[in-house]
């Protein structure tokens, strides 16, 4: 199978018209015909591209990806429907449901309201790129002003790329658009050091108090723990 390649005027002018030029945003698109099984055929077009090279490149590599055995859907779907479908086959996979539900909250809390409307197929690294800036900058969800955590961001990265992943699989999208991107680093968090008196206070506490030494065991904060032992002494 072979294709070609065509340019469209957005204003409907036809090719050679000489009212068409460059100030009428004229997209490429490449074309693929396929054979149906009752004998008819159909063709296919791709998305849009900003010019011809592009649309090249992108019908070279749908040919040789086709050559290949690997047959990507036509199905138009977004990423928000796509999205639902991949967090119900989880569910019926048996995946853990707190993980789970987690992924929902990140998709739609912060990937969703604005990548939710894009088709799949479209989805491009530099997408969700500026998606993560976004986050970074003006992603709280609770009124007040700033950004999300990098270690947030970071968890909505890997719910998406495991989303993605699937698609992938699907043969919906030839490659994870989420691959190979870089992450906003982490910031270390500083280490909490008792003084000799704190220790002592916590030390007592965890010897009278059973319920001492069970928050340590769970992980509660340092001085959460030092504000409750100077309750009880």
């Amino acid at each position: 199978m072979r294709g070609t390649v065509t340019v469209k005027c957005p204003k409907g002018h036809k090719r050679g018209d000489k009212r068409c030029g460059g100030r009428c945003g004229r997209r490429w698109y490449y074309v693929l015909s396929e054979t149906l099984a009752d004998g008819k055929r159909r063709r296919l077009w791709s998305r849009s591209f900003a010019s011809e090279n592009e649309a090249r490149a992108a019908l070279t590599a749908e040919v040789a990806r086709r050559d290949q055995g690997i047959m990507l859907s036509t199905e138009k779907v977004t990423v928000r429907v796509f999205a639902g479908r991949w967090l119900n086959y989880m569910v019926t996979l048996g995946r853990d449901e707190r993980t789970l539900e987690r992924y929902r909250e990140l998709l739609e809390l912060h990937a969703l309201p604005a990548i939710g409307g894009l088709q799949l197929r479209q989805l491009q690294p530099i997408h969700l790129s500026d998606l993560y800036g976004k986050l970074l900058r003006e992603g709280r969800r609770d009124g007040r002003p700033g950004g999300l955590h990098p270690r947030t961001v970071g968890h909505v990265h890997r719910a998406l790329h495991r989303m993605l992943k699937q698609a992938v699989r699907w043969q919906l999208i030839a490659r994870n658009p989420a691959s190979d991107l870089e992450l906003p680093s982490v910031p270390k968090a500083e280490m909490v050091t008792l003084t000799r008196d704190q220790a002592a206070v916590l030390l007592q506490a965890a010897d009278t108090r059973p319920l001492m030494r069970s928050l340590g065991t769970c992980g509660t904060r340092i001085d959460k723990m030092l504000s409750m032992a100077r309750r009880w002494w």
